[in-house]
């Protein structure tokens, strides 16, 4: 019996999930375009677009043509969610928890088999009061310009992944006894081994 349940597990295809919030979705939304659109948004990047470009030529005819847009999945949400509330209950922000694991670890941990898995991280801190109209514009804004720094394998405009859980935490955040707001999101990327 338990052979015939782990076999379903394992092969049981990735459905969207639909219970991304408001705010989830909206960056989803924008990521994706990206995604769809790479050369327009490594053109608004300005210099630092034309330098991800030159660091990452294997990437070339994927940031010409476009890439398919992320699919929800519940499982990489999980991952997400798990990374996220750690680091809003321990009070830091890095893509290694405490304990050394690594995004691929929790997304392991999840159920999510890849062939390939990655996380990308936004954090923005405030204090006043900020809508969530311009929380979203500035975690993408985040997010894309995390993702041009890196000399390493790209996260966001990796081509091969299929499959995102996306999470957005809010909190505040004590820096030296300066209480600063947040908005964190969380990005779990993946191609599953199973499709």
């Amino acid at each position: 019996v338990l052979a015939v349940l782990l076999v379903l597990w394992v092969i049981s295809p990735a459905e969207a999930w639909k219970g991304m919030s408001e705010m989830e979705a909206a960056l989803l939304s924008r990521v994706n375009q990206a995604r769809i659109s790479p050369a327009a948004t490594l053109k608004q990047a300005g210099d630092e677009g034309k330098a991800f470009v030159k660091n990452h030529p294997e990437l070339e005819e994927s940031l010409e043509k476009g890439m398919d847009p992320l699919l929800p999945d519940e499982r990489l949400f999980t991952s997400a969610s798990t990374h996220a509330e750690a680091m809003v209950d321990e009070s830091y922000f890095s893509t290694i928890s405490k304990h050394g694991n690594t995004p691929e670890d929790t997304i392991l941990l999840a159920r999510y088999l890849p062939l390939v898995s990655d996380e990308a991280m936004a954090v923005i801190l405030f204090s006043n009061y900020l809508d969530k109209a311009s929380a979203i514009d500035r975690l993408y804004e985040n997010l894309v310009e995390n993702e041009m720094g890196k000399t390493a394998s790209p996260v966001l405009f990796e081509p091969e992944f299929k499959d995102v859980g996306l999470v957005i935490r809010t909190g505040v955040y004590d820096l030296q006894g300066i209480r600063l707001n947040y908005y964190l999101a969380v990005v779990d990327l993946g191609a599953d081994s199973v499709e």
